[in-house]
């Protein structure tokens, strides 16, 4: 790909574009906004192919142009919100839910504050570690480390109070 041939370019492209809008989703952008950060991801790809040095996975690299791009337009939009702030009321991307339990799961990693969603899809869907999510959305490591743990919680609290209600309905 680094001789920037064209055919080889849209064969990435295809292979990693839901990718890119799984992150657009989770940042929660329009399908319009997901479209035009996906363009602007895949250019600034291959604008930079030539300083691609190989130390990240190129997924890492490609998941950390697509969140940047996400996170100005978001910027540019409400320049006064916080990132870190609950946007529960903001849908994540529907899972292919496996069975109840997993589209329970999903569905409970859809009500998290955004960051943590994040970070939730991209360490046990995208198998990214602790290092890569950092690199990916420009926090330390700890950072990161700190919002899963924190996430976890979180979806422990909604599951349980999720299987409580169930309890509660089947008396």
């Amino acid at each position: 790909m680094r001789s920037r041939d064209h055919g080889q370019f849209a064969e990435f492209v295809r292979r990693y574009e839901s990718q890119v809008f799984l992150c657009c989703k989770t940042m929660g952008l329009k399908e319009d906004q997901a479209e035009d950060v996906a363009a602007e991801t895949f250019l600034a790809v291959w604008q930079g192919l030539a300083a691609f040095d190989g130390r990240s996975k190129l997924s890492t690299w490609l998941w950390t142009i697509a969140y940047r791009k996400a996170i100005n337009l978001l910027r540019r939009q409400q320049p006064t919100v916080p990132f870190d702030e609950d946007f529960s009321d903001i849908a994540a991307p529907e899972p292919k839910p496996e069975s109840e339990h997993t589209e329970a799961v999903w569905n409970a990693v859809s009500r998290l504050p955004k960051a943590w969603s994040l970070i939730v899809i991209l360490f046990y869907k995208q198998d990214k570690t602790l290092a890569e999510i950092a690199v990916i959305m420009g926090i330390p490591e700890n950072t990161a480390k700190t919002y899963l743990h924190r996430a976890r919680g979180r979806l422990k609290e909604y599951l349980a109070h999720l299987v409580e209600e169930n309890q509660n309905v089947c008396k």
